[in-house]
């Protein structure tokens, strides 16, 4: 899906958070966060979607759980190059 997001919040090395909307905003909209927090040896992810919207009650469990191994998919790819040593 291509979208225009706006972004709604920006602490560098903590905090990004930005909204999509799909058509025209109001009808489904996700608010899409990533939060980073220094933890003991290294640092923890954690990403967050919420949606509003007059669609959004018609989600699906289908779109829920391809939603969830998308972000499952990404934390991987951010696990494995923020662990990959550069030359």
């Amino acid at each position: 899906m291509v979208f225009k997001p706006t972004v709604l919040l920006v602490h560098p090395e903590q905090d990004l958070c930005w909204r999509g909307s799909v058509w025209i905003r109001g009808i489904f909209d996700g608010t899409h966060c990533v939060h980073l927090t220094a933890v003991a040896g290294g640092t923890h992810l954690e990403q967050t979607e919420s949606f509003s919207g007059l669609l959004v009650g018609r989600l699906t469990n289908d779109v829920i759980e391809e939603t969830q191994r998308e972000f499952q998919a990404m934390n991987a790819a951010v696990k494995q190059r923020a662990e990959t040593k550069t030359p």
